[in-house]
């Protein structure tokens, strides 16, 4: 079907609106793809696992005691320990899912490392939270992804029935590992900070 606009002194030019309506549409799904691309990106971020920096919204040398809780809700446990050459973190549980280790800083506790024991974990203000590294490891994944996915990644025992794996260990980067039960289990947890206990 055609009709007629008008280009100023050029008179009247036939327009094809099946063709206008075909390109509007285009330019609609265009546009929701960009949206949901965005969006994916922003939930990628927040839910990632990045050595020295952060354990999904959790930022280190940024995010407070009082908004993890307001996150994850009242800890389950709470220990003063002594870290790096004696240093005194406060270490705090959220049951079998998440443990940070905070330092004083002021008045308030900053988060400055932590580990997550959960493949998905519930926060009040991200919703369901899926954990994973840049590289897409997550807790329960087979040590064979993890090797697969870290083929320099070095594995030391640390007790009679689990293992690390360093995933990414430089000082400017911090450390990034991942614990297994036994050498080639289950991923059991994910840790992240600027030192290497955890």
């Amino acid at each position: 079907m055609r009709s007629f606009s008008t280009t100023g002194n050029h008179g009247l030019v036939p327009v094809d609106q099946r063709a206008v309506s075909k390109h509007l549409a285009r330019l609609g799904i265009a546009t929701v793809i960009v949206v949901l691309i965005a969006g994916s990106a922003s939930a990628h971020r927040v839910d990632l696992v990045k050595p020295g920096r952060r354990l999904g919204p959790i930022k280190f040398g940024r995010t407070t005691l009082a908004q993890t809780k307001e996150w994850f809700g009242n800890p389950t446990q709470r220990k003063g320990v002594k870290l790096c050459e004696s240093y005194p973190y406060t270490r705090i549980k959220w049951g079998r899912k998440l443990k940070i280790f905070f330092y004083k800083s002021g008045d308030d506790y900053i988060a400055s490392l932590g580990s997550v024991h959960r493949h998905r974990i519930k926060s009040s203000q991200h919703g369901v939270l899926g954990m994973h590294t840049s590289k897409g490891l997550r807790v329960t994944n087979r040590y064979a992804k993890s090797r697969r996915l870290y083929p320099n990644a070095s594995v030391f025992r640390q007790s009679r029935n689990r293992y690390i794996h360093y995933l990414v260990h430089t000082p400017s980067r911090g450390s990034l590992y991942a614990y297994s039960q036994y050498r080639k289990g289950n991923v059991r947890g994910l840790c992240a900070g600027p030192y290497e206990t955890c």
